[in-house]
């Protein structure tokens, strides 16, 4: 088994809300700017261009550039569950 959740799509929403769908089914969503106090640089995602540059980086992370990325476990431990 698995001791990571493969992201299988992400979509930027609304703010810097990412929503990632997982290949359980499950679909998470996570605001970025949770991430701002203890790494300031995500503070930059608040650039609309720049958070819709975002991509899935295989089936584990996200990256915006060499500053910027999240682990997609991150989102599906920490997520808010839309869809299970």
């Amino acid at each position: 088994m698995d001791m990571f959740h493969k992201a299988e799509d992400v979509k930027f929403k609304d703010g810097t809300v990412v929503e990632v769908t997982f290949q359980d089914g499950k679909v998470k969503q996570y605001d970025m700017m949770m991430l701002s106090k203890k790494y300031p640089q995500v503070s930059a995602l608040k650039d609309r261009k720049l958070f819709l540059s975002g991509r899935l980086m295989g089936y584990y992370g996200i990256i915006w550039n060499e500053e910027i990325d999240i682990e997609t476990e991150t989102i599906y431990e920490c997520g808010e569950t839309i869809f299970i």
